[in-house]
């Protein structure tokens, strides 16, 4: 047997039931999206960030680091999402370089029945699941969590 520097008992309980929630619950959203309104998650996330930006218009590598995803895997995305005629892509008024991504009209009505899909599945997979302690214990924990790996990235 290869021997490991790995987690004791209990923390690979923890980290165990942590691992399979969050991947049955991303993959929950995700499916719940794709089948009743036509977008993956992660496409619902880029038109979720641009329809909060200011005129729903963002640089691509702003709306990459908002996304914290890679620019070329934003510029693929952003061309998908172009095709699907949901976003606009222009160059930059202010950088020959850099290009922006706008929702079109078409794009809003779609991150509209979107938000409302994925509320109902936040709701149903995570929320009705909890009471308000055990709400309010997740999101302290994500926060710390949250807080522990931007200490160490900011190292």
């Amino acid at each position: 047997m290869i021997e490991l520097d790995w987690l004791t008992e209990d923390e690979q309980r923890v980290y165990g039931a942590f691992s399979r929630m969050s991947r049955e619950l991303f993959n929950h959203f995700d499916c719940d999206l794709k089948r009743d309104v036509g977008v993956p998650r992660t496409y619902y996330e880029i038109l979720f960030v641009l329809g909060a930006a200011p005129q729903g218009r963002m640089r691509l590598a702003n709306l990459a680091a908002a996304t914290k995803s890679a620019p070329s895997r934003i510029t693929h995305a952003v061309g998908v999402l172009e095709r699907d005629g949901l976003v606009l892509r222009r160059a930059s008024n202010t950088d020959r370089r850099g290009w922006t991504a706008e929702l079109t009209d078409r794009g809003i009505e779609v991150l509209q029945a979107a938000a409302a899909r994925h509320a109902r599945s936040v709701r149903e997979y995570l929320l009705d699941v909890l009471n308000e302690h055990q709400r309010e214990e997740l999101r302290r924990i994500s926060e710390k969590v949250e807080a522990r790996i931007a200490e160490v990235a900011t190292g």
